[in-house]
C-alpha cells in the first residue's frame, strides 16, 4: 500500500529553508532598527546643537550688540566738573565686573542697585538720594544730590569739609573764602559726625549773624570736653563763648545790649563776654 504526502503540514516539522530566511529577515530588522536609532540620535543631536547655536547667537545679540551697550544721558544736580568725573570713575568700575563672560556695559546686565552701593562707597556717602533707571535699549539716567561743603573743621591730625549734616565732603573744594574755619585742638580722627549737625548748624548760624552785626571773626574753636561751648575770637582782641544749646539769636541780642549799655566806647579793653549763662551776661 502505497502512502500519499499529507496535505498538511506537520506541526514538529520545520522547514530549514524557512528557518534561514526568517533569520535572515530576523537580523535584517534588528539592523534596520539600529540604523533608524542611530539616525534619531543624530538629528537629536544636530537639533541640539542648532538649538545651542540659536541660543547663542541671541545671547551674543542680547549682550553684546552695540544696540544695547549703556550710555549715560547727563547726570542730575551735579554741581562740579569733579563730581562728575567721580560718578563716570565709578560707573567704568561698575561696568567692568563681570556676569558670567560679559561685562555689565550691557543694558540687560547693569544692576543699578549695586552701583547705587559702590557710589555709596567710594564717595564715603557724599552723594546722596541717588536714583538710577534704565530707559529701553541703551540709556542710563543717574539722578543724585551732592553735599555741599559749608565748614572746614581742623584737628591735630588734618582737616576737612563738611556740610551741614555733620558729614564729611571730600570731593568739592569752596571756591570762595567765605566759610567759617572751626579748630579742634585735638588728637582726633576726621569723620562723619565729629560733631554734631545741632552744633554746626549754630556755628554756620554764628557766623552769619555775627557778621551782620559788623563783628570780625578771626578764630572760632570749640573743646571736646565742653562740646556746647563755642569759642570766637573777635579780631579787635576779645573772645565771645557761646552756649550751643541754646538760641542764637537770644545770646547775640544780648551780646549786643551789654555792647550798647555798659561796655560801650571800652570794648578794646574787654578780654572776654560769656554769653553761656544768659540772662546773665559776664565780661572782663
Amino acid at each position: 500500500m502505497v502512502h500519499q504526502a499529507s496535505k498538511y503540514s506537520n506541526y514538529f516539522y520545520i522547514n530549514k529553508n524557512n528557518l534561514n530566511t526568517h533569520t535572515i529577515k530576523k537580523k535584517n530588522s534588528r539592523g534596520n532598527n539600529i540604523r533608524r536609532s542611530i539616525k534619531r540620535i543624530i538629528t537629536k543631536i544636530m537639533l541640539f546643537l542648532v538649538f545651542l547655536l540659536i541660543v547663542f547667537i541671541i545671547l551674543m545679540f542680547l549682550f553684546r550688540s552695540n544696540l544695547f551697550k549703556i550710555k549715560l544721558l547727563p547726570i542730575e544736580n551735579i554741581e562740579s566738573e569733579n563730581s562728575y568725573s567721580q560718578i563716570l570713575k565709578i560707573l567704568e568700575e561698575q561696568e567692568a565686573k563681570k556676569f558670567l563672560i560679559w561685562d555689565q556695559s550691557n543694558f540687560f546686565l547693569f544692576k543699578k542697585d549695586d552701583f547705587i552701593d559702590l557710589v555709596k562707597t567710594r564717595s564715603n556717602d557724599y552723594f546722596y538720594d541717588l536714583d538710577v533707571s534704565k530707559k529701553f535699549p541703551n540709556k542710563i539716567k543717574i539722578s543724585l544730590k551732592e553735599r555741599s561743603p559749608k565748614i572746614l573743621i581742623v584737628t591735630k591730625k588734618g582737616q576737612a569739609f563738611f556740610d551741614e549734616d555733620a558729614n564729611i565732603s571730600l570731593l568739592s573744594v569752596p571756591t570762595s573764602n567765605t566759610f567759617p574755619i572751626l579748630y579742634i585742638d585735638e588728637d582726633i580722627d576726621l569723620k562723619n559726625n565729629i560733631i554734631s549737625k545741632e552744633n554746626i548748624l549754630f556755628i554756620l548760624n554764628i557766623y552769619k549773624k555775627l557778621a551782620k552785626y559788623n563783628f570780625n571773626i578771626s578764630k572760632l574753636k570749640i573743646e571736646i570736653a565742653d562740646d556746647n561751648k563755642l569759642i570766637v575770637e573777635e579780631s579787635r582782641g576779645f573772645v565771645i563763648y557761646f552756649n550751643m544749646s541754646k538760641d542764637v539769636d537770644e545770646q547775640i541780642d544780648y551780646l549786643n545790649t551789654v555792647i550798647k549799655e555798659e561796655i560801650k566806647d571800652k570794648l578794646s579793653q574787654i578780654q572776654y563776654i560769656d554769653l553761656r549763662f544768659i540772662p546773665k551776661v559776664f565780661y572782663k
